[in-house]
């Protein structure tokens, strides 16, 4: 419940309100876009439209029957391709499914980009499983003091740039990385940055290599 606190109620053993802290069974439908990262600017020198890809999942076994995607933050949306490289059975769905398209881009951006101006997109997606529950806007109606499977739409921040070649992709230098940071509003190390940065101690970078069925994603 919203008025239920993890400091108050769920902190110290035995927990006030333990009824507010379930073991999670199946985790809820889910989606998000991988490609383009966060916080990308594209080249869009004489391009007309737009490619992203991502990932889509569902606890229970339940399998992934529709990912729609959007430019425009969620106004209107288009069903994208889904790759799945194995067959499961009926509530046999573990592994992940992957989704792609390729938008013409609207009129009125492509009338930005012929002009120089360059283009803002908030690029998101929502899943829809086998049991026809769908990922929700917002998180606010399922809040819990636990942080426990909230699966509401991933936002990325895209920025087309009319001047720079098709296909080129760079970070834009954004201090904001990610929304879920801890309570200090700061990670202790750094992490990544989406995949525009690497520990080379942990991590290989993410582009260096790439896999078979990368063809299909």
């Amino acid at each position: 419940a919203p008025d239920i606190s993890f400091e108050k109620d769920l902190a110290h053993w035995p927990p006030a309100r333990l009824d507010q802290a379930p073991i999670v069974q199946e985790m809820p439908v889910q989606s998000l876009v991988c490609n383009p990262p966060q916080n990308t600017v594209i080249g869009m020198k004489d391009a007309t439209d737009f490619t992203l890809n991502g990932v889509a999942w569902s606890g229970g076994g339940r399998k992934i029957e529709r990912v729609d995607v959007s430019l425009d933050g969620g106004k209107n949306w288009t069903a994208a391709e889904l790759y799945k490289p194995i067959e499961q059975r009926r509530n046999r769905h573990w592994a992940w499914t992957q989704f792609s398209k390729t938008l013409p881009l609207p009129e009125e951006v492509k009338e930005r980009l012929k002009r120089g101006e360059t283009v803002e997109l908030d690029v998101t997606s929502k899943a829809m499983n086998s049991d026809f529950n769908v990922q929700p806007e917002r998180m606010d109606p399922y809040w819990n003091a636990r942080g426990v499977c909230i699966n509401h739409w991933y936002h990325v921040k895209v920025t087309l740039d009319p001047n720079r070649e098709k296909g080129s992709a760079i970070h834009d230098n954004s201090e904001i990385e990610f929304a879920n940071t801890p309570s200090t509003g700061k990670f202790a190390k750094p992490w990544g940055r989406h995949g525009w940065t690497i520990d080379p101690k942990h991590q290989s970078p993410p582009r260096e290599s790439i896999a078979p069925e990368a063809k299909h994603f």
